[in-house]
């Protein structure tokens, strides 16, 4: 038995320590590499990954990153005069910025401290893919508000602190990437059946 107050040797300084600790640093670099070359090939991801970040951007006022993951048909709907994506977030941040004295007024606090108290949450329901350039995409957002504003929870939440509601888009492929191109309730996709 050692000498429990003696230092043993570091762990993997032996020969076979070595090669196990530089094998398996190897396959962490590989798993990364990979991780890497699979974002470049996709960089977009699925349908159903395409959505999560499309509700995620709305409900972050990531003005950009909405415009962007929009087809250019739906886009045009959205820039309304703004020259291109990053203009339009320009824009909409103006704006945000503008309304921020009336919602101060209004709610007694931040747009950014009321909303901070909420945390949502995103679950895909179901893709449906067709044709191989056509999805639609259902999905279920959750709402849970944890702050004290009585005013804010009646105007956002209708009196509940907890909110859910479903919703689908119509997504559609652009040079190889998934694009959202209608909400579901939008003509575009009441004319295509669905």
């Amino acid at each position: 038995m050692s000498d429990p107050r003696q230092p043993s040797a570091p762990r993997g300084s032996t020969p076979s320590g070595r090669v196990v600790g530089l094998v398996l640093a190897g396959l962490a670099l590989g798993l990364v590499v990979l991780g890497a070359a699979a974002l470049l090939l996709f960089p977009g991801g699925g349908p159903g990954a395409v959505v999560d970040d499309y509700v995620r951007a709305q409900v972050d006022n990531d003005f950009r990153t909405e415009c962007e993951l929009r087809s250019a048909r739906y886009r045009q709907e959205l820039l309304a005069g703004a020259v291109d994506c990053a203009d339009y977030a320009d824009r909409a941040e103006e704006f945000l910025a503008d309304a921020e004295a009336d919602f101060e007024e209004t709610y007694g606090e931040s747009y950014a401290d009321a909303f901070g108290d909420v945390t949502i949450r995103v679950e895909i329901d179901e893709v449906t893919e067709r044709g191989g350039d056509e999805a639609i995409v259902g999905y279920t957002g959750h709402a849970n508000y944890r702050g004290d504003n009585v005013r804010f929870v009646e105007d956002f939440f209708g009196g509940d602190r907890v909110d859910s509601g479903e919703g689908w888009y119509l997504l559609v492929k652009e040079d190889g990437d998934w694009r959202v191109d209608a909400d579901c309730s939008h003509p575009h996709c009441a004319a295509t059946g669905d």
